[in-house]
């Protein structure tokens, strides 16, 4: 009788095993998914951009300093710009060659500082041009520029230019996330409102 209790009870235990198995395997199996799973989905549909901080604010003023000169090019005699000077025929031609006086850049003029300083324009000397004379010397076209400095954990750094009213609200030591493409580019228009 025992002998026939004990081959019933081993003849069951592989189905009591089974049994069990299936139910200890959904949860192994389920933690398995999600262990492989949540770095792709998390890249996939978690936050975007590289988490950065904002190292520093800066400014930059830039004035073009431009000389004029006499520029030569050549034409139909009958097409001349009023302010040609310089006129000479072409042999055998209805072109003529001339001289157009004409502004073009000498160099920059440069002011920079931290946003703790207030912003101000550069005042180059322009009476003190070597070998060129003041009259031939003008400010011509100011840019200014408004930067924030970024660093990404990994040390990586990038510098996003912004309006001056966008540029001020933002503060030095704020952390936000900054969209990078896959070639390591910021999209600086799309920094989130701080």
């Amino acid at each position: 009788m025992s002998h026939k209790i004990a081959f019933m009870l081993l003849k069951s235990l592989p189905r009591l095993a089974l049994h069990q198995v299936r139910r200890l395997r959904a949860p192994w199996l389920l933690l398995l998914i999600l262990l492989v799973g949540a770095p792709p989905l998390y890249r996939l549909l978690g936050p975007r951009g590289v988490p950065v901080v904002i190292e520093g604010k800066t400014w930059r003023f830039e004035i073009d300093v431009e000389h004029r000169l006499l520029e030569t090019d050549s034409d139909r005699c009958d097409a001349l710009p009023p302010d040609a000077v310089d006129i000479k025929r072409t042999t055998g031609s209805e072109r003529c060659r001339y001289s157009l006086p004409a502004w073009r850049r000498l160099y920059r003029a440069q002011a920079t500082g931290a946003a703790s300083q207030p912003p101000v324009w550069p005042v180059p000397d322009l009476q003190q041009m070597a070998g060129i004379a003041p009259d031939a010397l003008r400010l011509g076209p100011r840019h200014a520029f408004f930067e924030l400095q970024l660093r990404a954990d990994n040390g990586q750094l990038w510098t996003c230019a912004l309006p001056r009213p966008q540029w001020q609200q933002w503060a030095a030591g704020f952390r936000l996330r900054l969209a990078v493409d896959r070639f390591g580019t910021a999209d600086c228009g799309r920094l989130p409102a701080p």
